[in-house]
């Protein structure tokens, strides 16, 4: 159920800037930043430290954002009136030295925060720090549902590793759930590649009984010369459908609340389908109680069907309220197990997400195809991401978009982050993007026909 939110003011002066076409008049929503380079996962597909690149020769130096040059940075974001910080990168942010302080800072500054992680290694109190400071997202980036599968995905790694990340996520719902909040929430993140292309159930039971918010997927992105047999063939693609459609057929999946005309369709590949939704999943239940399938009512260990149900307004992720009967409930015996509280009624039940299922189909065709994964799409709506996102890297570089690393705009060592924004050369690149084919020579340093991890931004933008 997609509702469009009252612009507030930043939003408007973001638009404003799209449709002027070329400056800006408020900083990013989204600025995303690289803690680090270093990374001790060694993920097969990844572009900066899978192990196959030290076969090739194919090696990056390693970088360290200065802690106290950020500490000053972040006044300045704050200033632009930046909302969201995404901690993402080429490394692993909870290698990054300082990295709890820095979360907490950005809490206190009251920043909306993304850790993007892999969850290994995981320094003491982080847990308790994430739940303390209410980081508002988890993102964990894990790629299998089994140990078996992760160690698939990294072969030079401890098996023991998995068994870990899993605990660990486990001990954030005991913390969560013993401080009552819902924060941070958990987004579990997956690049399919022909090794785990079979693991598609997995991954999503390990959402569910990990009480996962959100599961997504994404095609790895390929190494030229590198890692060409990670590839999805059409064997791949074929499989990695299959699983889809038999997965709507679980107990626990539900397409209830989606619009018919916003249900995303498994066999088409059209650019309509990209912000349809596949469905969700119904966390763990309490130990008795069951959804019927044909009706998705709930019905509790005594047998009894719920006689209400609605969705809970104003909630960020899905939650169902679901009503029984007073009188039943009141003199039942297992009132006591049911509800937390005599007073607790309704039952709420949450759900898992299963987000961007229609841009990794599009992308997974492609793949199978032989062909640019975005080339379809990218030239068919205008790029609107010099207005709302940027990204610092760690060597303290500014680049417009995702994938713009070799199209830096300048150094926050050099200049502030404030006449970077604002300079000629962003006002330029913000024109260039929103006018010109993106087979334009100026869009060569950033590829964005190979893949834009910007383009789900620019789809809500365009909606918005």
């Amino acid at each position: 159920m997609n509702i469009i939110p009252k612009q507030d003011k930043k939003e408007k002066l973001i638009i404003k800037g799209i449709r002027q076409g070329r400056k800006a008049y408020t900083g990013p929503r989204i600025l995303q930043i690289d803690l680090t380079d270093a990374c001790a996962n060694r993920c097969v597909a990844c572009w900066t430290h899978s192990p196959y690149l030290n076969e090739s020769g194919k090696t990056r130096p390693i970088h360290n954002l200065d802690v106290n040059l950020l500490n000053q940075w972040i006044e300045s974001f704050k200033a632009l009136d930046v909302r969201e910080i995404h901690l993402a990168g080429a490394g692993e942010p909870l290698l990054y030295p300082s990295i709890l302080n820095v979360l907490k800072n950005l809490k206190k500054k009251e920043f909306f925060v993304n850790l993007n992680t892999s969850l290994y290694p995981i320094p003491e109190n982080t847990a308790e720090t994430l739940v303390s400071s209410q980081v508002d997202l988890l993102t964990v980036s894990l790629w299998a549902g089994s140990e078996k599968v992760w160690h698939r995905m990294h072969p030079e790694m401890p098996s023991s590793a998995f068994s870990r990340i899993s605990s660990f996520l486990m001990e954030i719902q005991k913390i969560k759930k013993a401080s009552n909040t819902s924060l941070p929430r958990i987004k579990i993140y997956h690049v399919i590649t022909s090794l785990n292309d079979d693991s598609i159930e997995e991954m999503i039971d390990f959402g569910i009984t990990h009480f996962a918010d959100e599961t997504e997927f994404q095609i790895a992105d390929i190494i030229p010369g590198v890692t060409e047999f990670l590839s999805l063939k059409e064997i791949n693609v074929q499989r990695i459908l299959e699983q889809f459609r038999l997965l709507r057929n679980r107990t626990d999946f539900t397409s209830e609340f989606i619009g018919v005309g916003n249900r995303l369709d498994l066999d088409s590949t059209d650019a309509s389908q990209e912000q349809k939704e596949y469905g969700r999943f119904f966390k763990p239940l309490k130990k008795g109680f069951r959804i019927k399938k044909e009706t998705n009512q709930m019905i509790c260990p005594q047998g009894t069907v719920n006689t209400k149900k609605a969705w809970k307004e104003g909630h960020p992720y899905p939650v169902l309220s679901y009503e029984f009967s007073p009188n039943i409930c009141r003199t039942c015996p297992l009132s006591s197990f049911c509800y937390e509280t005599p007073s607790s009624l309704p039952l709420y039940t949450n759900f898992m997400n299963v987000k961007g299922v229609g841009s990794f189909i599009r992308r997974m065709a492609s793949s199978g195809q032989n062909i640019e994964p975005d080339s379809s799409i990218v030239n068919k709506i205008p790029c609107t991401v010099g207005w709302y996102y940027g990204r610092i890297l760690s060597d303290s570089s500014f680049i417009p978009c995702c994938k713009a690393s070799l199209f830096p705009m300048g150094s926050l060592k050099e200049k502030d982050f404030k006449s970077i924004w604002f300079s000629e050369s962003m006002n330029t690149f913000r024109e260039k993007a929103k006018t010109l084919s993106k087979n334009d020579p100026y869009f060569h340093p950033i590829n964005c026909l190979k893949g834009c991890d910007n383009l789900g931004m620019n789809l809500e933008m365009i909606r918005k």
